[in-house]
């Protein structure tokens, strides 16, 4: 056993000599570990900020769609889920845990463990900035910074402007018995028909919204595209939602 063990041990050091290999000091391993644990906070951190802008997107929701029976279910989430972000908070997750693998003592946890520290610790931390108000902050200045996220997660206002799937918000320009004259945020003039039965929610702050409709208000339509500037109503609501008091100008963002 002895003569195995020199073996081994020769073969060893015929190896590191071969490849000139050099020990590294005691200073390096603990700065690399000291800069992996870094990296496994900024990972966390940029998962936090995407739940943020989650947060930020499914709160400027109208939740009162997905009740009503005019609204399509595929339709109403198709609309609310901010893909871009949920694709980054999973993306910064999984990078969190594959680095925090690579600590120095990160290999000996459970793999169930540590993704579920990592993710609550997004949350947890995306909840605290939300909190603190950055996340319309963030999204606004993310999209002024990347004009390719507008595209590729578009604001409320681009959001609503789908009239092919039934979607329509701008301000309006004249009421009429039967039709309104809407102005969309592209500047483009819609023809609104009024539906038989027309859906307005009862909410006390919108009495003056839902007993009359009048020049200059921001709304938004739910209902089916006619023509190319006939739109036919099913539902109308305010652009603000119930609980805000401030109303957005027509370049307002979320």
């Amino acid at each position: 056993m002895p003569k195995e063990q020199n073996s081994f041990s020769q073969k060893i050091i015929s190896q590191i000599k071969k490849e000139n290999i050099k020990p590294h000091s005691k200073w390096k391993f603990t700065a690399i570990n000291y800069l992996v644990w870094f990296a496994v906070v900024f990972m966390v951190l940029f998962g936090a900020f995407a739940f943020t802008l989650i947060i930020t997107a499914l709160w400027d929701i109208d939740w009162y769609f997905y009740k009503h029976p005019a609204v399509s279910r595929i339709k109403f989430f198709l609309i609310i889920i901010p893909y871009l972000w949920v694709v980054a908070f999973i993306l910064f997750s999984f990078l969190g845990y594959y680095i925090f693998r690579k600590t120095q003592k990160g290999y000996r946890y459970n793999f169930f463990i540590v993704c579920l520290a990592v993710i609550f610790s997004s949350i947890f931390f995306g909840v605290v900035f939300y909190k603190m108000g950055l996340g319309a902050t963030l999204e606004q200045r993310l999209a002024s910074k990347m004009p390719i996220i507008k595209k590729i997660h578009p604001n409320r206002e681009q959001r609503w402007m789908n009239p092919q799937i039934g979607l329509l918000a701008g301000r309006i320009e004249l009421v009429s018995k039967d039709h309104l004259i809407l102005i969309d945020f592209n500047s483009k003039e819609w023809k609104v028909l009024y539906p038989d039965k027309v859906y307005i929610n009862k909410h006390p702050r919108m009495k003056v919204f839902i007993t009359h409709f009048r020049e200059g208000l921001l709304i938004r339509v739910i209902g089916e595209k006619v023509d190319d500037s006939v739109f036919q109503a099913k539902i109308f609501r305010p652009w603000s939602k119930p609980q805000r008091e401030s109303q957005p100008n027509s370049r307002s963002r979320n």
